[in-house]
């Protein structure tokens, strides 16, 4: 949950949401591949992202693959 509630206006661009990961994502036994997110990888859809290997960084790498995200939205 935010902390303080906002008003988006999608004539207004794109919602950004930063997600930062501090340490590593933990696997499950037998399993290397992390399976904390959840995420979606389709050519061609809105979705997209850019992104670091180092948090600090002021630079990243564009593409399509966006994280599975809820939000609870209040229309006014």
């Amino acid at each position: 949950m935010l902390p303080k509630p906002f008003t988006y206006d999608p004539a207004q661009g794109n919602l950004l949401l930063e997600f930062r990961n501090y340490g590593p994502i933990p696997t499950f036994p037998g399993n290397e591949i992390p399976n904390a997110l959840d995420a979606w990888n389709i050519q061609g859809d809105s979705v997209s992202r850019v992104y670091a290997h180092d948090v600090n960084a002021t630079t990243g790498i564009a593409d399509t693959m966006g994280l599975t995200t809820f939000f609870l939205v209040t229309p006014i």
